[in-house]
């Protein structure tokens, strides 16, 4: 994407960083400053960064409008994308769809996912190239807001299979 840098991707992942509630996963296969230099290439690694209070997490990649798009995930082990109309996994991504639909009108930079196409993508993350931390700040906390809820209704869901199980 014309204009952006190295030195942008490094600013914005220092920034995610700082804020306490996401960390810079240890699965990413680079550090920030490797990351930032490798960003823009083709097919480039994403940016990885895990909730510190939750299961979630945010995987920063090349946007095609904005230079950075993120992805609030959070799913349940053994679920498959595009799940059939009906199915448990489409129908807790449509209750997480609901989660995320209180979230996404705080800020320009977030947008609603598509709960058909993968029930466990919660929120997206648009990070324009003129960004501003103060805004930047708010999304991350709105993300933290909404995996915080997603994990109440994931630990619900939890307790009541065991109920079943340990019945």
């Amino acid at each position: 994407m014309g204009g952006v840098d190295e030195r942008f991707y490094r600013e914005l992942f220092g920034e995610v960083d700082k804020q306490g509630e996401w960390v810079y996963s240890d699965t990413n296969s680079y550090s920030i400053e490797e990351l930032a230099a490798r960003f823009e290439d083709v097919l480039g690694p994403e940016a990885v960064y895990d909730s510190a209070v939750t299961d979630g997490q945010i995987l920063f990649s090349s946007g095609r409008e904005q230079p950075v798009t993120g992805r609030l995930v959070q799913s349940i082990e053994d679920f498959s994308p595009e799940p059939p109309e009906g199915s448990l996994a489409a129908r807790i991504g449509k209750a997480q769809d609901g989660i995320s639909s209180k979230y996404v009108d705080s800020s320009p930079y977030l947008r609603k996912t598509n709960p058909e196409t993968n029930p466990f993508d919660i929120l997206v993350i648009d990070v324009p190239q003129d960004y501003h931390t103060g805004e930047l700040s708010k999304v991350l906390e709105a993300a933290g807001k909404a995996s915080q809820e997603v994990q109440e209704f994931h630990d619900e869901i939890d307790r009541a299979i065991s109920m079943r199980i340990d019945n």
